[in-house]
């Protein structure tokens, strides 16, 4: 896991990228810095194309407002961060999977 702050919220990154893939796949979870009392977390996958020419592309898996980051609901943060796992794998290309079928 990596964390940091963008600029505008606080990240937190998780690599579940296959050893094959030459997409970076992130789980990621976005905290936007709290305004009038709440603040807002955001669960999606980020993928990382190899070729830097090309952009990184941001799924939203969930979004949610709490009045603060200690209120968030377990339970729906760990079926989001399980979520954007799963998406995150099928997003990737079948080659970068791993599981590409070969013609016999």
């Amino acid at each position: 896991v990596s964390a940091g702050f963008d600029g505008v919220r606080l990240a937190w990154r998780w690599d579940v990228t296959p050893p094959t893939s030459p997409i970076l796949a992130e789980v990621v979870l976005y905290l936007v810095a709290p305004a009038a009392g709440s603040a807002t977390l955001e669960v999606g996958v980020l993928l990382t194309p190899a070729d830097w020419r090309l952009r990184s592309t941001f799924f939203t898996v969930d979004r949610g407002r709490v009045a603060s980051a200690l209120e968030a609901d377990e339970s729906w943060l760990t079926e989001a961060l399980r979520t954007a796992r799963h998406d995150a794998y099928q997003r990737l290309p079948a080659s970068a999977r791993g599981d590409a079928k070969v013609a016999p």
